[in-house]
């Protein structure tokens, strides 16, 4: 099912041999009898995910890439020709949203709409002078966890743009703790830098590694992500929708 296995300390990357066949007309049916609606192609934390995804595990196709996917144990997974190509956005964001519920339990990224499928598209650059959008979003900072996970959020340009809005809030120490960390991440630490094809599964452990993506202006193409947790939604601290993974 997976060939060209390639291990990069524990980043592998590999190519899908294998096809849906009638799957993924077996996973829409089953998604639209549980969905009332699909929001927006959006979905969102289904109320009984637990046994929606035991429903799902009757998928042959669907269960076998979970099974292979898993036992890659590896921190990072980069899975080319997964198959979904040229399917319609909602066929697309089933089987997205099918196959991260076989391997976590998919989480609102959006408090407003709920949404799980999140399609980071292009966006137009402007020219805006010297405004500048902020954000304030929480850094750094421990999880809100049962266990000892930790998790970080870094933004490099974020934390420089807001110390130049806000000098007051920077200090001598603050901006030296920042260039070390950036030199780590940028330069130090060990580092996977590809240039994804089309039809291109990337999955990434946010518990053991940063990463982010290039800017890119073709309105053609769909980043679609997804954030799993490894608790079910109702099992988790807060309403679904708040992120705390």
């Amino acid at each position: 099912m997976l060939t060209s296995i390639e291990y990069q300390g524990k980043i592998v990357q590999a190519l899908g041999e294998f096809s849906w066949g009638n799957d993924l007309n077996i996973i829409f049916e089953v998604l639209s009898n549980r969905f009332d609606s699909f929001n927006d192609n959006g979905f969102y934390p289904h109320p009984d995910e637990v046994a929606l995804r035991q429903e799902l595990k009757e998928v042959s196709t669907l269960r076998k890439l979970a099974e292979h996917i898993r036992a890659l144990d590896a921190h990072g997974v980069v899975l080319q020709k997964l198959g979904l190509q040229g399917l319609p956005e909602d066929r697309r964001n089933a089987a997205l949203y099918a196959l991260t519920l076989m391997l976590g339990y998919p989480t609102s990224t959006d408090q407003r709409t709920g949404r799980v499928a999140w399609d980071v598209k292009a966006r137009p650059e402007t020219d805006a002078g010297n405004q500048m959008e902020i954000h304030v979003a929480p850094v750094f900072g421990p999880p809100v966890r049962s266990d000892d996970l930790f998790t970080m959020r870094w933004r490099y340009d974020s934390i420089k743009k807001g110390l130049e809005a806000r000098p007051d809030m920077s200090s001598p120490e603050l901006v030296e703790a920042l260039e070390i960390m950036h030199c780590v991440a940028e330069q130090e630490a060990v580092r996977f830098m590809e240039q994804l094809p089309t039809d291109t599964l990337l999955l990434a452990d946010n518990h053991r590694m940063l990463h982010g993506r290039t800017t890119y202006t073709d309105e053609r193409r769909h980043l679609v992500r997804i954030r799993m947790s490894d608790v079910p939604n109702a099992e988790r601290v807060g309403p679904s929708g708040v992120v705390r993974d």
